[in-house]
């Protein structure tokens, strides 16, 4: 029996700046003067166990509940709300296969650090994460773009489930110069299949020629995103998940939300009030340490 599995996009964006001309594709040398007007405020700290930063219990799980059920509003067009809806949950249940493209450049400048992102990320969540070659079995894919390389990657992706859609966020997005990356991810909307909400496929576009705190830090967040964890907020800290930018890395608060979001007691479609309920006891149950160390989560 054939299923027809539908397809709902959700956008996972970084930073929001203000586009000074969306008429050409920009590149990633762009963002130098960002990147040191932020470290000189203090900002993209590379801790990722920050001291004196403790959270408690009730905080993780109000933390999880603003990334996992929350949505930003459409990084690419800032003016417009996201089209996509929040407030269910959404996760990979088949193992995740990535691939890192970068058209024209060496993949190997970048190859190191999504390598370790994706360690990183599979610790966190206990889910089967690995590369693959291009062409193979990739439901993630990561693109680092030069300018010339935009018109490429969006025909590359066009024979996929919702190809059409994805290269118009990527030719949108190389037009956005007021962000970075972007991470898109695909989710099932089949109920007759068994696949509400369950990510299919997620797309992650970082601008080439970055400064390298900043490409490391769009290669962290946008891969940790197209986990399931699509919004950032301005209350959620030590975190990547939030647009002020004091942090560059994953920190073990975010490494703490992956590990909820993929506990078993969760499943794809529940909806916020559903998984909720089950996050106290979830968190309850963790080895905070391992995550915290210094800044370990203190009792309510």
């Amino acid at each position: 029996m054939s299923v027809s599995v539908l397809l709902a996009p959700l956008v996972a964006g970084w930073l929001s700046l203000g586009c000074t001309g969306c008429g050409v594709y920009f590149p990633g040398e762009d963002w130098a003067g960002y990147e040191r007007t932020a470290l000189a405020m203090g900002k993209m700290k590379m801790e990722r166990v920050p001291s004196g930063m403790p959270v408690s219990k009730k905080a993780l799980a109000d933390n999880f509940r603003r990334i996992a059920f929350g949505i930003e509003h459409d990084v690419l067009d800032k003016d417009d709300p996201a089209t996509s809806e929040g407030g269910r949950l959404r996760r990979w249940q088949k193992p995740v296969r990535y691939h890192l493209t970068s058209l024209g450049l060496d993949a190997s400048k970048h190859a190191a650090q999504v390598g370790e992102t994706a360690a990183r990320i599979a610790e966190a969540t206990g889910h089967d994460i690995a590369e693959t070659v291009e062409g193979g079995r990739e439901n993630l894919t990561i693109m680092v773009l030069r300018p010339q390389d935009y018109r490429l990657a969006a025909a590359a992706v066009v024979n996929r489930p919702g190809g059409k859609w994805l290269a118009a966020q990527i030719d949108r997005f190389g037009r956005a110069g007021h962000t970075p990356c972007v991470g898109i991810f695909l989710h099932a909307v089949a109920p007759e299949a068994g696949q509400v909400d369950e990510i299919l496929y997620a797309l992650a576009i970082i601008r080439a020629g970055l400064p390298p705190r900043l490409g490391r830090a769009c290669i962290e967040e946008e891969m940790a995103q197209a986990m399931g964890l699509p919004n950032d907020h301005p209350r959620v800290r030590p975190s990547v998940f939030n647009d002020d930018q004091e942090f560059a890395l994953l920190t073990g608060h975010d490494e703490a939300l992956l590990r909820i979001l993929y506990d078993k007691r969760l499943d794809p479609g529940m909806t916020e009030g559903q998984a909720m309920a089950l996050v106290p006891d979830i968190i309850g149950g963790m080895d905070t340490s391992r995550f915290d160390g210094r800044a370990a989560l203190t009792r309510e």
